[in-house]
């Protein structure tokens, strides 16, 4: 962004913009209500994350109790993992926000949540 701004000047309407969300970080469960911070890093009392990606490698291939392992010394070290609700070879884009910044002319409107067609007309009124 910083050389975008010295190419353009700081005259011009910069605008940094994802196109989806891809991965979908959850807070499984309900955590006790003074659990935070790396109390929510480790397993819950049924021994399931506390924190999973929605979708990713190291999901699980099904539901329910057909997923918990017999055996788990095949298993690679908790720490090496991360855990996702749902088995895809990759994350998968989801239908969260996506985070948008920008500055010069026009780009006060990026505020708060906006409908994604707010940043089209933005750039249009801009041209």
């Amino acid at each position: 962004v910083a050389l975008a701004r010295r190419y353009a000047g700081q005259k011009s309407t910069i605008i940094v913009c994802g196109d989806v969300a891809i991965g979908g970080m959850n807070l499984n469960g309900f955590p006790f209500r003074q659990d935070s911070g790396i109390a929510l890093l480790g397993l819950n009392s049924a021994g399931q994350p506390w924190i999973t990606w929605a979708t990713g490698p190291h999901g699980t291939r099904s539901y329910g109790a057909a997923n918990v392992p017999n055996n788990k010394q095949n298993e690679p070290p908790a720490e090496n993992l991360e855990p996702a609700a749902l088995f895809t070879k990759s994350a998968l884009s989801t239908v969260d926000d996506v985070v948008v910044f920008g500055s010069g002319p026009g780009t006060d409107v990026l505020q708060g949540v906006v409908d994604s067609t707010a940043v089209f007309k933005l750039l249009r009124g801009e041209l």
